[in-house]
């Protein structure tokens, strides 16, 4: 494994922190980042204090590896994501993780399109998705799921979200997140998976480096 400063100060086994993208940052994710000896992290951004807790006890039965929460950080700010590989367990919607891998940067796109609920914050988003938004009529575009109480609540039209498996309505007209590498994005595989394919990389290089 990879021992770094990371590892030392967090107490993770390799040096891979999952990033807390909104609605995507579900416990199970970070469970199986955590799981596979990575710093798994939760978004919370719904969640009373009570409901934190029991989510964390309930992580903590369900994983003896390291994990942490995003408690400031807006989904809005999802907008320079990079994402090189796609995880099984995001939960985030089929139709989106299908866009983001026949997408090249190109098709990316910087804007203040999707500013409802946080106005001012520029995001990078796959281009489709905004001429679709703004080309819907409509009050609601769709239905999401919240995380912390499960209930299904109304989509305004460019409502700056993260869209998962359960959100239903225009899926098209909702924020496609995406960065410049989204190229890099061509299969959906565990997380496990994926941590044991970065960790093997970063020793080849390094080994070559030294």
């Amino acid at each position: 494994m990879l021992r770094t400063r990371f590892t030392d100060l967090t107490g993770c086994k390799v040096p891979i922190q999952q990033a807390a993208i909104g609605g995507l940052a579900r416990p199970q994710l970070a469970i199986a980042v955590s799981n596979a000896g990575g710093l798994g992290m939760v978004y919370t951004g719904s969640f009373d204090p009570k409901q934190m807790t029991e989510m964390f006890e309930d992580m903590r039965h369900r994983t003896s590896g390291v994990f942490g929460a995003n408690f400031l950080i807006p989904e809005a700010f999802v907008s320079g994501l990079d994402e090189i590989r796609e995880q099984v367990e995001t939960g985030a919607h089929p139709e989106y993780v299908k866009a983001l891998i026949a997408s090249e940067p190109e098709d990316t796109v910087v804007t203040e399109a999707f500013s409802e609920g946080w106005p001012n914050a520029p995001h990078r988003v796959l281009r489709f998705c905004v001429e679709e938004a703004q080309n819907f009529k409509g009050d609601v575009v769709g239905h999401k799921k919240l995380i912390s109480t499960g209930e299904m609540v109304p989509v305004k039209p460019l409502e700056s979200f993260t869209m998962t498996s359960e959100t239903t309505g225009t899926i098209k007209a909702m924020p496609h997140w995406a960065g410049e590498s989204v190229s890099g994005v061509k299969t959906v595989k565990p997380v496990a998976a994926i941590i044991k394919e970065l960790v093997e990389e970063a020793e080849t290089l390094l080994h070559k480096w030294h």
